[in-house]
């Protein structure tokens, strides 16, 4: 592969601008008599069509790294405005949602998605009863007492 001549780089940089080929010929210092014709054929050299699909790689990977960025950056202002507790609350409410939508958590849940992640087998659920009751120190014969009580009978009323 043939390196480029600093007035092809230029024309390629020209190029990539959005400019005409034909300007970008002439702007690139070569000559205006049938520039049409030699910028075209000098965008047919391979040489000129890798450098121009590097830039245009360059230019895609900067535009993409400054969206990251510039979404961080409102994200963390958002951020701010939803926890400074001296803002008003539709403000605070608006910035909430706003970062709802950056986040996508918006999003349409399926129900099965969620029975799904939900499911519990008996013996696991049974394994939390136990530690729950243990937790509040509840015993099984505790709770059959307090559940339970004497219930009068009529004779025993009067």
């Amino acid at each position: 592969m043939s390196k480029l001549n600093k007035r092809q780089k230029k024309y390629c940089e020209l190029v990539a601008t959005g400019i005409t080929h034909t300007d970008a010929y002439i702007q690139a210092g070569f000559s205006s008599k049938g520039a049409s014709r030699s910028a075209s054929r000098l965008l047919k050299k391979a040489p000129v069509c890798d450098y121009l699909l590097e830039i245009a790689k360059t230019t895609k990977d900067l535009a993409k790294e400054q969206a990251i960025n510039t979404r961080l950056d409102n994200l963390q202002i958002l951020s701010k405005i939803a926890q400074h507790t001296s803002e008003k609350t539709n403000d605070r409410i608006s910035a909430i949602k706003e970062i709802n939508l950056m986040q996508n958590f918006n999003t349409q849940i399926e129900k099965s998605e969620v029975a799904l992640s939900h499911a519990v087998s008996d013996e696991e659920m049974a394994e939390r009863e136990k530690l729950f009751k243990e937790k509040l120190g509840f015993s099984n014969e505790k709770i059959l007492e307090s559940s339970t009580y004497n219930n009068p009978t009529i004779g025993e009323i009067k």
